[in-house]
């Protein structure tokens, strides 16, 4: 019993020894495909991430450029705005210029305008030069000195009695005058 059941034990190991390689074989093609698979899944998955890296790059560029125009144009902005300001800056005093201009000449010839009537008095009054001499010398006087009291009041005292009303008008025209000379 012992050489027949010896050629059938070593028949069955037979048996199972090509079962296990098989089954080993099949196990080894299972884990080849699966590495394949993978390996597959791992390309894939890294072209997929380079794609995305590009991208990440495209888009890191149109922002970063974005930005920069955003920053050149609110620099411009905001140079603009200052040259703005200064123009308008400009034209205020321009206008100040022109409005100065016009009160000077409205001044200068306001005086034209008194030196025109004071000249023409001159001879309307040569029959009493002696009163309004005096009293536009009194008033000349009376105007340097208000220069050290702006306070004080024309005093009529100047005027003598015997001055009648059109050597009173020349007299006050001339303290007008000097006023407006002293003014400026």
């Amino acid at each position: 019993p012992r050489l027949c059941s010896r050629p059938c034990h070593l028949n069955d190991l037979k048996k199972e020894n090509f079962s296990l390689k098989l089954r080993i074989y099949f196990l080894e093609e299972k884990i080849q495909q699966k590495f394949e698979e993978s390996g597959d899944d791992v390309h894939k998955r890294n072209i997929e991430l380079k794609v995305e890296v590009e991208s990440l790059k495209k888009e890191l560029e149109e922002k970063s450029s974005f930005w920069t125009k955003l920053c050149e144009s609110t620099a411009e902005s905001l140079s603009n705005q200052n040259e703005a300001e200064l123009q308008r800056r400009l034209a205020e005093r321009q206008e100040e210029i022109v409005h100065m201009q016009e009160i000077l000449q409205t001044k200068v010839q306001l005086l034209q305008e008194v030196h025109t009537h004071t000249h023409t008095q001159i001879h309307l009054y040569s029959q009493d030069t002696c009163c309004k001499t005096t009293n536009n010398w009194d008033a000349v006087q009376w105007m340097i000195h208000q220069k050290n009291q702006p306070s004080a009041t024309f005093p009529l005292s100047i005027l003598s009695p015997s001055c009648g009303p059109l050597q009173m008008q020349h007299t006050f025209l001339v303290v007008f005058c000097l006023m407006l000379v002293c003014e400026h």
